[in-house]
């Protein structure tokens, strides 16, 4: 809500902290388009599609009739969005840019995506089914940006702890938001006075059964004064974070909170929108705002490479690896590779844990290794930053090792390979100042290849072109 009105009046705003992305509009579009990519006669796709493009009832209700009828706005966009189904990435970044969104919950989207993606064999069905299941369980991804003194920064009060500004708005200080309305909440609760409590039971009707409220634990609740001491520590995190202002904001219901800070003297915000005639006078301009700084372009490593095939049709990482099994083979030896590095037992019996454990052992008197670590590398004279996770970093007081399992069963993939190490490369020699050697460790064919790393300037040109066929700008 807070980002959606700074970003309908031009005033840029990051986001951070711990966000269900899916559950957001951009997540239930992307949601919604890939349904329809997949299947271009699902209702559950195009008409939440209508609906966000403000068609009326009637014309959804036509559609749903009769899919003839369906806006070609949205035919020709499922089109274009349909050639670019093998590496979801891109389809996702040409979505995004129908509808010129661009923060960053789309970017976050995105980069979730590409590490899902990495090294699987990722299909539409798969992306649908896990956006789904975190809309169903409220997950949360991390959106992190660096705070910037030239845009509002927009986090919870736990993500506050610790930091300072010099201006500091805390709204919502409204009856049930804070404090909240959850104390005691639960199927059970304990409190002191009261003991242990289950607040439902079993209510029998006739012949019927229905959970219901427990009126005894209710009636006793309500006799007991609510304990809100961590919603005041909360509170007193977020006020204490101010430099010079702070600025509380409730709605029509103050909280207690509200109350009892301002002894009830707090000045009522006009409804602007509607009560425009009347507080004419009163009105200001509004603040001149400076152009803001472009905010980079997170690309995926991924995203940059090219797995076409020679007949010139679309191909995506993995296409050819182990027997077709696909993104769950895949991401399961990651995964192994992960637990072996940090010295946990598996249990399964791939062919690859083999190769894996030969690739440890050679590296076993390195100083340190870390599996599946992220890294990311600004690319000089463009405002993009190519991102991806090394699965293996490979310490020594001398020099360093960045090594990439593959199950590919050919390396015909392998040059585009060679760009993404080279990336992996460059990101690591910028932050240690070492030597880096990269590998390739074709895991399913028992081979480990040492690669050229290519200089920045072809990585440069590569990501610029895949940055211009994306439609960004430097």
């Amino acid at each position: 809500m807070v980002r959606d009105a700074c970003e309908a009046n031009g005033i840029p705003a990051y986001l951070q902290g711990d966000v269900q992305i899916m559950s957001t509009r951009e997540g239930k579009l992307a949601l919604a388009w890939l349904r329809y990519v997949n299947n271009d006669h699902d209702p559950w796709a195009f008409v939440p599609i209508m609906a966000d493009m403000d068609y009326t009832p009637i014309q959804i209700k036509d559609a749903y009739d009769n899919a003839k009828k369906i806006p070609s706005i949205i035919t020709q966009q499922r089109a274009v969005l349909y050639r670019k189904r093998r590496r979801i990435t891109d389809l996702l970044t040409s979505l995004f840019q129908f509808y010129n969104l661009d923060n960053d919950i789309t970017q976050a989207i995105i980069t979730t995506m590409s590490t899902v993606h990495r090294g699987s064999l990722l299909t539409i069905s798969d992306v649908i089914r896990i956006i789904e299941d975190d809309i169903e369980n409220e997950s949360t991804y991390p959106v992190e940006n660096f705070i910037d003194d030239k845009a509002v920064t927009i986090m919870t009060m736990h993500k506050a702890k610790g930091l300072e500004f010099p201006i500091v708005i805390t709204p919502f200080i409204d009856v049930g938001t804070m404090p909240g309305t959850n104390h005691g909440s639960g199927a059970f609760y304990y409190d002191r006075t009261l003991g242990l409590r289950c607040t439902k039971e079993i209510g029998h009707f006739g012949e019927y059964s229905k959970m219901c409220d427990n009126w005894r634990a209710k009636l006793a609740s309500s006799v007991i004064k609510p304990d809100y001491s961590e919603d005041r520590r909360l509170m007193f995190v977020a006020l204490s974070r101010a430099k010079q202002y702070e600025t509380i904001i409730c709605g029509p219901n103050p909280s207690r909170f509200m109350q009892d800070l301002s002894n009830g003297d707090y000045v009522p915000i006009p409804d602007v929108e509607h009560d425009a005639g009347m507080y004419v006078e009163q009105l200001i301009d509004a603040p001149s705002i400076p152009e803001y700084e472009v905010r980079r372009v997170k690309l995926g490593v991924h995203e940059i490479l090219d797995f076409s095939n020679e007949d010139g049709t679309s191909n995506y990482e993995g296409a050819d690896e182990v027997g077709g099994k696909g993104m769950e083979y895949g991401t399961r030896i990651h995964k192994i590779a992960e637990l072996m590095c940090n010295g946990k037992k598996v249990s399964e019996d791939y062919p690859e844990i083999e190769e894996i454990k030969k690739v440890l052992d050679r590296t076993a008197d390195a100083d340190i290794r870390y599996p599946e670590i992220e890294c990311g590398l600004p690319l000089e004279g463009t405002n993009i930053t190519l991102r991806g996770v090394i699965d293996l970093l490979v310490l020594y007081p001398d020099r360093i090792e960045v090594h990439d399992y593959k199950t590919d069963v050919s390396d015909r993939f392998e040059k585009e390979y060679e760009i993404q190490l080279s990336v992996y490369a460059h990101a690591v020699e910028e932050f240690y100042h070492k030597h880096v050697d990269c590998f390739i460790d074709y895991v399913s064919r028992g081979i480990t290849k040492q690669i050229e790393i290519l200089p920045t300037e072809k990585i440069v040109q590569r990501a610029l072109g895949d940055a211009e066929s994306l439609n960004y700008k430097n």
